[in-house]
């Protein structure tokens, strides 16, 4: 005998209606970028000032994001107060992400802050990761965030933009290198790129710093590793450091 298939109408509140729910408790692939104002309160600087410049980079960034074709959808900004923290899908390339980031933004940067005075320019740092995050309710919540705001704080970095006149200096994860930078997917050059160990709460990290228009800047910063290594790190050596 033919069974006949009975269906039951679903309570509007049915976990399954709602899609956006299944990635509930579930990690996602997402590029983090995270990016800060050098100096943001420092003395000479008025409210209105530091206003401006977060406007400025926060539409800068929202540009760069819609020429990598990201919709908004796409993406989720997190304001720190002087800089921004941005989780993106995964299904953006990494490589035109950093050139966007890194390469495009300073010679805006440099455009920018001609003939400005002081505590109108605009510099900054900007720290690159990749990896696994939750939602609460947005994409932002996971060890990688941890790494890529530490990574943006690291004193290699700032001592990278602190003996330059270019406008920004960039950092990535190992993740970021090895998949991205390493390859030298076009217009990217990994001679450019130097190895460092990036000192954070969590112990010494590996990274590779860069700065555009001035490559030479890490190692007048004395921040290019040397071979001594903290306990318990493989001498980078074996990675062809």
């Amino acid at each position: 005998m033919a069974h006949r298939l009975r269906w039951r109408r679903r309570d509007p509140d049915d976990r399954e209606d709602h899609p956006g729910d299944l990635s509930e408790g579930h990690p996602e692939d997402r590029t983090l970028l995270a990016l800060d104002i050098e100096g943001f309160g420092r003395q000479g600087r008025t409210n209105p000032t530091r206003l401006r410049l977060r406007r400025q980079l926060h539409g800068w960034c929202t540009a760069l994001l819609d020429g990598a074709h990201a919709s908004p959808v796409q993406w989720y900004r997190q304001d720190t107060g002087d800089g921004s923290i941005f989780s993106i899908d995964p299904h953006i390339p990494r490589n035109v992400l950093l050139n966007r980031f890194v390469g495009e933004l300073a010679e805006s940067l440099t455009q920018y802050n001609r003939g400005c005075a002081k505590p109108e320019r605009l510099r900054l740092r900007v720290a690159m990761h990749a990896g696994d995050l939750l939602r609460d309710p947005e994409p932002l919540h996971g060890e990688a965030t941890v790494v890529v705001c530490r990574l943006l704080d690291a004193q290699v970095l700032r001592g990278c933009l602190a003996v330059t006149e270019q406008p920004l200096a960039a950092i990535v994860s190992e993740t970021i290198y090895d998949n991205i930078v390493k390859q030298g997917y076009p217009p990217i050059d990994p001679a450019t790129w130097h190895p460092v160990l990036a000192a954070t709460k969590e112990g010494p990290r590996h990274a590779w710093v860069h700065v555009p228009g001035d490559f030479d800047a890490p190692m007048r910063a004395a921040v290019v590793a040397n071979g001594v290594y903290p306990a318990g790190l493989s001498d980078p050596g074996s990675r062809g450091w």
